[in-house]
């Protein structure tokens, strides 16, 4: 059988501390989720599966798959977490994570999860999936703007139409440097650069927009 390469992204290295896990599977290499090197070493490892623990993402899941699957588009990204929160599954879920397993799992389940998501197939519990559904039945924000407070989605909405910030203040009666503060955190929570970029996010997440977003 083929040998799966596996890179952990997690302060602990999880995979590491997994006894008795299928000799088939390589840790390829590991890194922090902060590290500034971390598509570099991606990159180099060239590992089958990216296992992340989630709970440790300083900007949710949404941003950080974002940043890996536009660095790597065949990136296979793998939940290995301490956290129990169906929430944070559901998140990770919409944002393109192909499963999660928490780690204090037996090691045959990672192995069998691992060989699931390379086959093409999800690995999440029947709890997180009724819960994903019932997040789709309701149509709440579970997309990449789930993570925006309501003056962000009100800023974002006006940056989309292509309106500047001496405007954006006005309508909202806030001052400029609170706008610009609501961009940074808005750039930040989407990993984009620019208006232009989330305002694509936007579209793409049914905020309808009107002239080209400038910047």
């Amino acid at each position: 059988m083929e040998t799966i390469r596996v890179f952990a992204v997690d302060r602990q290295h999880a995979c590491t501390e997994i006894p008795g896990l299928a000799a088939r599977v390589v840790l390829a290499g590991s890194a922090a989720s902060g590290a500034a090197d971390l598509l570099h070493r991606l990159h180099a490892a060239r590992p089958d599966v990216v296992t992340v623990e989630v709970a440790e993402l300083a900007h949710g899941p949404e941003v950080f798959a974002r940043l890996i699957t536009t660095a790597i588009p065949d990136c296979v990204l793998l939940a290995l977490t301490g956290s129990t929160s169906t929430e944070l599954a559901v998140r990770a879920a919409v944002a393109g994570f192909d499963g999660w397993v928490a780690k204090e799992a037996a090691p045959g389940i990672l192995t069998t999860a691992l060989e699931t998501v390379l086959a093409g197939a999800c690995w999440f519990s029947a709890e997180q999936v009724a819960a994903l559904v019932e997040r789709l039945r309701a149509g709440s924000p579970a997309g990449p703007l789930a993570s925006l407070t309501g003056r962000e989605h009100e800023v974002l909405a006006a940056l989309s139409t292509g309106e500047s910030t001496p405007t954006i203040a006005k309508t909202l009666l806030v001052s400029e440097h609170t706008v610009r503060t609501h961009r940074r955190h808005i750039f930040r929570k989407l990993g984009v650069h620019n208006a232009l970029e989330a305002a694509n996010i936007a579209r793409s997440c049914g905020i309808s927009t009107g002239r080209k977003a400038t910047g």
